[in-house]
C-alpha cells in the first residue's frame, strides 16, 4: 500500500528535478559556461535524464 503511493511521488520529484536542470542551464550566466557547454549539457540532460541530470549538478553547473 505504501509503494503506491511513494511510486508517484517520486516520478513527480524526479520529473521536477529534471525540468529545474533544464532551467538552469538555459538561464546560466556564468562566464566560464559558453553557450557551447549549454548546448551540450541540454542534449545530455533531456536525452539521457537519468545519467545526465547527476553529472550536471556534480559536474556542470556552475558555483553560486
Amino acid at each position: 500500500m505504501m509503494f503506491r503511493l511513494l511510486i508517484p511521488l517520486l516520478v513527480i520529484f524526479l520529473i521536477g528535478l529534471w525540468v529545474r536542470t533544464i532551467i538552469d542551464i538555459i538561464k546560466g550566466q556564468d562566464y566560464r559556461f559558453r553557450v557551447g557547454n549549454q548546448i551540450v549539457w541540454l542534449i545530455v540532460v533531456i536525452l539521457v535524464p537519468i545519467i545526465g541530470v547527476p553529472l550536471y549538478w556534480i559536474m556542470g553547473a556552475p558555483e553560486r
